[in-house]
């Protein structure tokens, strides 16, 4: 994966990228309209991707310390902070029921046009916005996916049916 995302960082003269392949990015900037409200759950190199290219961007983020990385970032971006509601067993397993309730539910002031998922509670993410906006899910080949209604894209994408 590395090589393409070097690929696509040269390929667009830009240092901050998604992490995902350069084909999955490719397929989201097709996507997206520049007056759009883009919602992601999970921040990183996409905030400032997503930031440069719609009107206004939020973040839901469940890592402190990823947040107090990210201190300085464009003014249309609103970047939240909603860390699980107890303590992670395991930083990257899958969560318990509840844990990430008030992530899922951290964005529900908005109307965005198009969702990114790519971080934690994914299925729950999912099935809250499928139908109100474009969702997309990244690393959607994972089993516990399955329940969802998936039309793939490119790579690892996929939209959410509702």
């Amino acid at each position: 994966m590395t090589n393409s995302l070097n690929k696509h960082a040269s390929k667009h003269s830009q240092a901050v990228v998604p992490w995902m392949a350069s084909e999955e990015v490719d397929t989201i900037e097709a996507m997206l309209r520049p007056h759009w409200h883009v919602l992601e759950y999970g921040s990183g190199g996409s905030t400032v991707w997503f930031a440069r290219r719609v009107k206004r961007v939020t973040s839901i983020e469940h890592d402190r310390g990823w947040v107090r990385r990210a201190a300085s970032l464009p003014a249309n971006v609103d970047l939240r902070l909603v860390p699980p509601q107890w303590k992670l067993q395991r930083r990257f397993g899958p969560a318990e029921p509840g844990q990430f309730a008030s992530y899922v539910a951290a964005a529900d002031d908005i109307a965005p046009q198009f969702v990114l998922i790519d971080g934690r509670a994914r299925v729950a993410c999912a099935q809250r916005w499928a139908g109100k906006a474009i969702v997309v899910l990244h690393d959607s080949n994972r089993p516990r996916y399955r329940s969802l209604s998936l039309q793939t894209l490119r790579g690892s994408l996929a939209l959410v049916r509702a």
